[in-house]
């Protein structure tokens, strides 16, 4: 095991928790050092590594950082650290890699996660940032179990998730499946998780902000949510994975947002919206996927608004909504508005428009406008026979030698 000592940056009063007073000469940062570290990056280390059980070590500086409070930092250099079991974290403190250059290395056969919590105590006020999970190097997802997500982490409440690699690990890049005491709000913002043995974020019953993250290659789902309050995931992109590549669902009430992001060539769906209310659906790319690029499942889903998205060349419907009272309009690629000018020629009392819409509109969402006095009184002007592709504008006379031009105007929301 490595040698532990007390270096680095130091803070002039921090709280001894086990004396109950102010202590000098303690570290802010807790330098672990791996066993292939560049010299200077191991410079003041607080222990290093021998590239046998390296998470014994960490878990010493987790230990102590919790101990010492105020937030102090864990942080990992440069170089490869070799695990055998799960690195736990805890409350307030930030463990802090550099980069892709902080490399954790998935073992053979890895039936656990590589960072944790406990699910018995809220996981409030911690960071995890900047750091790369390499399940590569050892095989890949054939060779873990689903146990082993990147992250698995329980409770959180202000947790922050940022810039976390990972590759091929067995399991979820990121799963977070159990509600926290107090709902507060957590982030997960540029990470990128690829080739996932289940799915590349999937996270249940707290409040999250996802932003600008990767989630490319995974079996199952892109990005999972469930049972939220709230959450807003903008500028995501979520591309080749097996199913969805977003799913919100089971009692994702009350403000669940998703704007900005973009689903490509996932193998069912572009976005699910599955048992949710409120949700607003703003402003995505949905292109390529292999079923619809937007379902929305009803008719649980309640007042889901759809607006701004670009669905194109999806194999399914581009739009597809069995939901409640929901609010669709101006997406590129489903049409729900058109006009046009159509003709009653003399002497016939009728003229099929073809809508061009994506849905079939209902008769309250056609309006039709005379654009002249004709030459006879055509009577009562009404629209029937209404179809996924066409409707009929119908006149009770004859207008005569000057027929009967009309504007028409279809708007379903």
């Amino acid at each position: 095991m490595a040698s532990i000592g007390i270096s680095g940056n130091v803070v002039p009063h921090v709280l001894d928790p086990a004396a109950g007073r102010h202590i000098g000469n303690l570290p802010i940062t807790l330098k672990v050092a791996a066993v292939d570290a560049e010299p200077i990056g191991a410079r003041g280390a607080y222990s290093h590594c021998d590239g046998v059980a390296d998470e014994v070590e960490i878990q010493a500086a987790i230990a102590l950082a919790a101990a010492l409070g105020h937030g102090i930092r864990v942080e990992l250099t440069d170089g490869h650290f070799y695990v055998t079991g799960s690195i736990i974290t805890v409350p307030e403190v930030h463990i802090v890699g550099a980069g892709r250059a902080t490399t954790i290395v998935v073992p053979a056969g890895c039936n656990f996660p590589i960072i944790t919590s406990s699910n018995l105590a809220d996981l409030h006020d911690a960071a995890i940032k900047s750091l790369y999970i390499d399940g590569v190097t050892n095989g890949g997802p054939g060779a873990m179990t689903d146990d082993n997500d990147a992250l698995c982490l329980h409770r959180c409440q202000h947790v922050l998730i940022e810039d976390v690699y990972a590759d091929n690990v067995g399991g979820d890049g990121i799963w977070a499946p159990t509600p926290p005491v107090n709902a507060y709000t957590n982030w997960i913002k540029r990470c990128c998780f690829n080739g996932c043995g289940i799915g590349g974020i999937e996270l249940g019953q707290a409040r999250f902000i996802m932003a600008y993250n990767e989630v490319d290659n995974s079996v199952d789902q892109g990005i999972y949510i469930e049972d939220s309050p709230r959450a807003l995931l903008i500028g995501n992109h979520a591309h080749n994975n097996g199913a969805d590549g977003i799913w919100v669902g089971f009692n994702c009430d009350n403000c669940i947002i998703v704007e900005g992001n973009t689903c490509e060539d996932n193998g069912l769906r572009g976005i699910t919206i599955d048992l949710s209310s409120e949700c607003i659906i703003k402003g995505n790319t949905l292109k390529g996927n292999g079923g619809d690029g937007l379902l929305i499942l009803g008719p649980g889903s309640l007042r889901t608004i759809v607006t701004g998205n670009v669905t194109i060349g999806n194999v399914g419907d581009q739009i597809s909504d069995f939901g409640t009272d929901s609010i669709i309009r101006d997406n590129v690629g489903h049409v729900t508005e058109n006009k046009g000018i159509g003709t009653i020629v003399n002497p016939a009392t009728t003229a099929v428009i073809a809508h061009g819409l994506s849905v079939t509109p209902a008769a309250e969402d056609i309006i039709i406008t005379l654009m002249e006095n004709p030459t006879a009184d055509p009577g009562n002007i009404w629209v029937d026979t209404i179809d996924a592709v066409n409707f009929t504008v119908n006149c009770r006379n004859a207008p005569g030698v000057s027929d009967l031009d009309f504007g028409w105007q279809v708007q379903v929301v």
